[in-house]
């Protein structure tokens, strides 16, 4: 049986996957994480990602990060989507207009939050962000 919400959520400080596949399967989402290959200069994974599912009313939500110089700001980054966690999902019971309306304007938000821009200028490295959601 299906679990009615799932949430996970990894950056490469955590575990890195250099020279090692990992595939994990969250119901309809397969996730693939592969840190490089340290024969050719590979020793860190800066990357990160965030997912969220709820089988019950059927929708999922996903982050994807591509962090560069360190995975701090990958962290960073799903510790603010976490922040936020509450007010996303309450989202997804809206319809698919309003959902797409105010997921925007509430991602935007987030990232310009007067906290959230003390903390990205005491860390270090960037990130890249994307997020789908169904």
């Amino acid at each position: 049986m299906k679990k009615p919400i799932i949430e996970f959520s990894w950056n490469g400080s955590l575990i890195n996957f250099v020279d090692d596949m990992n595939i994990k399967n969250y119901n309809q989402i397969s996730l693939g994480r592969y840190g490089g290959n340290s024969s050719a200069g590979q020793y860190k994974n800066e990357d990160g990602c965030l997912i969220w599912l709820d089988n019950k009313q059927n929708w999922e939500f996903v982050v994807i990060l591509d962090a560069h110089n360190s995975a701090e700001s990958a962290a960073l980054v799903i510790k603010q989507f976490s922040r936020y966690k509450k007010e996303i999902q309450i989202l997804f019971s809206l319809s698919y207009e309003q959902t797409l309306k105010r997921l925007e304007a509430t991602i935007l938000n987030l990232f310009q939050e007067e906290q959230f821009l003390a903390d990205c200028q005491k860390i270090k490295g960037e990130t890249a962000c994307i997020t789908t959601n169904h």
